[in-house]
């Protein structure tokens, strides 16, 4: 009887712990998408790497894809570039947001 009820004991908690685990994960992914087509944009306004059509947000906006985000936003200014991406949850759209570009221009 002792075993019936650490195993369902155990399906609960897994139960609950499972959402968290992947709202993580996600977080992660997102931060890890952002991070990337931060660092692309300010690349490509800094000319040193091509970016369609000349434009760096559009190439961020490539990044933020194939990292499974969408990009929502995306401003470049002297010597920077910020994004924010989402990634689709369980629980609604998570939001990350990243800036990248010369230390010193910060």
């Amino acid at each position: 009887m002792a075993t019936v009820g650490l195993a369902a004991a155990t399906l609960c908690l897994a139960a609950l712990l499972t959402p968290l685990a992947t709202a993580a994960v996600a977080r992660h992914r997102a931060a890890a998408a952002a991070d990337a087509a931060a660092l692309a944009a300010a690349a490509a306004s800094a000319g040193l790497v091509a970016a369609p059509d000349g434009a760096p947000c559009g190439l961020a906006a490539v990044l933020a894809e194939r990292h499974g985000a969408v990009l929502r936003g995306c401003r470049i200014e002297p010597g920077s570039a910020t994004v924010e991406v989402a990634v689709g949850t369980a629980f609604g759209p998570l939001v990350v947001r990243a800036t990248a570009g010369d230390p010193g221009e910060a």
